[in-house]
């Protein structure tokens, strides 16, 4: 948490935090070789649906974030060999923070909700 000393300025919201991130998992950025999972359609109106890449173990943990930090969903999924399907239809249009770990390892992917 920071914030500035001067209490009129604590009193007008001059205050703030910031999250710390353990950067000893290994995340991995869309279109990389190593990424948990692959997304489609993007953007999405419906349904989202998520596959996994062949090799992952079960216990998996899917997290859906909007982009001010609200958790949408959050998810366990016991085996990694079959499709998810999320629906989307009831989310806002805008950008959306998907998060996949497996043990150790975490892949990050953005998914824009788009309803005509």
């Amino acid at each position: 948490m920071y914030h500035c000393h001067l209490l009129p300025h604590e009193d007008d919201g001059m205050m703030g935090s910031f999250r710390v991130i353990d950067v000893s998992t290994e995340v991995s950025e869309p279109g990389s070789e190593k990424s948990l999972f692959t997304l489609h359609p993007n953007p999405v109106s419906d349904y989202l649906s998520i596959q996994f890449a062949a090799d992952l173990k079960d216990h998996l943990i899917i997290s859906v974030f909007d982009l001010v930090g609200h958790k949408m969903i959050e998810q366990q999924i016991q085996s990694s060999q079959e499709d998810i399907l999320i629906p989307t239809s009831e989310w806002s249009n805008g950008l959306y923070i998907i998060i996949v770990k497996n043990g150790l390892k975490t892949s990050v992917q953005r998914i824009c909700v788009h309803h005509p």
